[in-house]
């Protein structure tokens, strides 16, 4: 922290030109690509000198001319220098570079999340600093404070890379990376029993960060396992859209009893997360194509989906109403917001009911204002000519407003009118740094010392349509035009047959192709050689990184008969108990069957119109002789795959399944189709409700469909399959096909 006196002299420091002069300079259509850099004298090469304007400021917003006072500029962000080392720096962790939550308590833990927004502050002064030439090394300290505190979260948690591997497989609480650690050695502090580290958000926060501090021209990721591991972390959030959490307010559900749920904030974090690191290169314009990050972008679409869906509540219990906390520190993103779209308007009530509550610390600036008193008379023997100028406090955010617990009756009945007190940290010497690591970015952007383009150098502020493509960018997802519509796509598709004899099939109907071997050198894979190589990306094992999981069940279905309406099986997840049930059934019945020979088990499937009769007494058959053994005119795996097509054609599902259980042939996964499912949200229920509504039109023609309460109790009773229309619709989606619909003269079988 510097003292008065130092600053005092510092302040009366002449700049490197050797005059007191102030000067300006000028240049249209600012960009940061393009970022002229000031020298000491306020020029830059090829531009004029002027000793002397009047005192100007400068303008940033969209194309418009700008003016640039040097001197102005410099004392100004040697100000907010050092506020940022009284407020904020001063209590980063001196080994790991991260921060409590409070500075000035005696505690020995970090906050991840509170240490990005404070990495975001030194870094949003590093920009402003950026665009001066004599910045009295405050460039590099800045920049390299930033570094450390993006390492030291990287850091802690490459050391639980097992936990990230174990997430990939489980998307448990139990499995999470912690989101807060040791002041010092960054160990883990608290275990997940009794905290909820898992916070997608703050995951997310951390990515975005990182591709921003590393578009403007930050070193933070030094090696390949660093990037791998990187990778692995977007495939640790890529599935917030179906992994409850605890959120940003770390504490689950509203009602605080430690259950997780599905977070809009977690799950609009992560969108904007993936986006921004898709195919972007985490060495910067220095790396090549082993540190380029890829995402998913089914992963990405069923984020944007669900998220869309749960807009505007937060989570499925938080409404936000009744008696809250008021924290200010919203104020400042809604102040931020404000200058990034230019609403004037706005901007000036955000910052007015942030300037209502700012408290003020005992230390300070220098009072600039001092030098402009007149010197002290000689005759004056009071005076002292070594008085130190006077100085201006800090302004500094409370943390929060709550409602006293005698005031809790009053905030009941006016939640908005009742009176709530101020956090007492600013009285006790404590700061709350991520409030005011916000109030010291907003700061600078109102003040003109930074610019929108330098706080968000990958545009993520404009329209997708609207962004700029750098050079460096592998992958992209498709962009929107200003109309909100798609862009117009030229597809081209090219067949390649696979052997001589398909190629030679295929040119009798008049299609041309090409085979693999008359395109070399170029390589044709299939679908699945190329999910063998994603799921391979950032595999190392020197970081216990393995791969992608493969969203591939090894889910194979044994006999599921129709559950009819008197079963009792209410919801999908009662299923499984009746495939349990069934199955039991099912053995019970082919025992009969057992003791009787091949011989007559074969003359029974040549006379058999059942086709489940059949499916079961050839299973017999496969334990019993094995899979060579021939019947007619084909083995019997030959006859059971043609029953399993048979029974594929009349829509029997059941059988389907069935036979190729028997085969032991993995079935496509479920989680596919759960997904579909679950992104479907509220159309889900619409296309239930009208399920319900057409049945009820032909049963009860006089009464009304519409009651809900009637359509959650009713069971589809003309439908065999489910015993209530939700899970109708839910299973129809997950099968892709209708449930019941199957041959009406093909009967049960009724078994052995």
């Amino acid at each position: 922290m510097i003292s008065a006196k130092e600053a005092e002299v510092e302040r009366q420091t002449p700049n490197r030109s050797g005059g007191r002069r102030r000067s300006i300079f000028m240049v249209t259509r600012y960009d940061t690509a393009i970022r002229p850099r000031l020298h000491s004298n306020g020029s830059v090469p090829g531009t004029p000198d002027i000793d002397s304007t009047p005192d100007v400021s400068f303008k940033n917003q969209g194309d418009k001319t700008l003016f640039f006072d040097y001197e102005s500029t410099l004392q100004k962000l040697d100000n907010y220098y050092r506020r940022l080392k009284r407020l904020i720096l001063r209590y980063m962790s001196p080994t790991l570079g991260l921060f409590p939550r409070v500075g000035g308590e005696h505690t020995d833990v970090v906050h991840i999340r509170d240490s990005i927004y404070c990495a975001m502050s030194v870094w949003a002064l590093y920009q402003a600093y950026n665009r001066l030439d004599d910045d009295k090394g405050r460039i590099h300290e800045l920049g390299q404070s930033t570094v450390k505190i993006m390492r030291g979260a990287l850091f802690c948690w490459m050391r639980q890379a097992d936990k990230v591997e174990q997430f990939k497989q489980n998307q448990g609480p139990h499995n999470a990376l912690h989101s807060k650690f040791h002041y010092k050695t960054g160990d883990p502090i608290v275990g997940t029993e009794s905290y909820g580290h898992l916070q997608i958000d703050v995951v997310a926060l951390y990515l975005i960060t990182l591709v921003q501090m590393i578009s403007s021209g930050l070193q933070i990721i030094y090696t390949t396992d660093e990037a791998n591991f990187i990778q692995n972390l977007v495939y640790y959030i890529e599935r917030a859209y179906r992994t409850p959490d605890y959120g940003m307010w770390e504490r689950g559900s509203r009602y605080h009893n430690g259950q997780c749920e599905l977070h809009a904030s977690s799950i609009g974090m992560t969108k904007a997360a993936l986006e921004a690191i898709n195919g972007f290169n985490v060495f910067g314009t220095y790396g090549t194509s082993s540190s380029v990050i890829y995402v998913d972008i089914d992963a990405y679409n069923r984020n944007r989906t669900i998220f869309e869906t749960m807009l505007p509540r937060e989570s499925s219990s938080k409404n936000f109403d009744g008696i809250e906390c008021e924290w200010p520190m919203f104020d400042l993103f809604y102040l931020i917001d404000a200058v990034f779209r230019g609403d004037a308007k706005q901007m000036e009530f955000y910052k007015k009911r942030v300037d209502d509550v700012l408290k003020q610390t005992p230390e300070g600036d220098v009072d600039e204002t001092a030098d402009a008193s007149p010197p002290p008379e000689d005759d004056d023997d009071d005076a002292d000519p070594y008085a130190l100028p006077e100085i201006q406090p800090d302004a500094i955010l409370p943390m929060n407003f709550y409602v006293r617990r005698m005031d809790v009756d009053e905030a009941r009945a006016d939640p908005k009118g009742a009176s709530r007190r101020s956090s007492k940290e600013w009285i006790d010497g404590k700061v709350h740094l991520m409030g005011n690591a916000l109030y010291i970015i907003s700061s600078l952007l109102i003040e003109n010392l930074l610019h929108v383009n330098e706080l968000d150098p990958v545009r993520r502020y404009l329209p997708a349509s609207e962004r700029p493509r750098k050079s460096i960018r592998y992958s992209f997802f498709q962009r929107l035009n200003t109309s909100g519509s798609a862009s117009d796509l030229i597809i081209q598709v090219v067949l390649v047959a696979e052997s001589s004899q398909l190629q030679s099939m295929l040119a009798t109907y008049g299609i041309q192709t090409q085979t693999p071997h008359q395109i070399e050198p170029i390589q044709v894979w299939s679908a699945w050689e190329l999910v063998k190589n994603l799921v391979s990306t950032a595999v190392h094992r020197t970081t216990w990184t393995s791969f992608r999981t493969c969203r591939r069940s090894r889910l194979s279905f044994k006999s599921f008969e129709e559950v009819t309406s008197d079963t009792g099986y209410k919801s999908l997840t009662d299923i499984p108990r009746a495939i349990r049930k069934l199955s039991m059934n099912y053995l019970s019945k082919t025992e009969s069957w057992e003791n009787k020979s091949t011989w007559d088990i074969c003359q029974c499937l040549r006379t058999c119109e059942s086709s489940q009769m059949a499916a079961r007494l050839m299973h017999i058959v496969l334990v019993r002789e094995g899979p060579g053994f021939y019947l007619d005119d084909g083995t019997i795996v030959d006859k059971i795959e043609r029953l399993a097509k048979t029974a594929a054609n009349s829509k029997n599902w059941k059988v389907v399944r069935f036979c190729y259980s028997i085969l032991g042939k993995i079935v496509d996964s479920l989680v596919p189709s759960t997904t579909s499912v679950l992104v479907r949200g509220k159309q889900l229920v619409k296309e239930a409700f009208s399920y319900f509504q057409s049945d009820q039109s032909r049963l009860h023609p006089a009464e009304s469909a519409s009651n809900m309460a009637a359509f959650l109790d009713t069971s589809p009773d003309i439908v065999n399959g489910t015993t209530s229309y939700l899970a109708k619709a839910a299973v129809n989606s997950l099968l892709q096909g209708p449930l019941v619909e199957a041959n009406v003269n093909d009967k049960p079988c009724k078994m052995m």
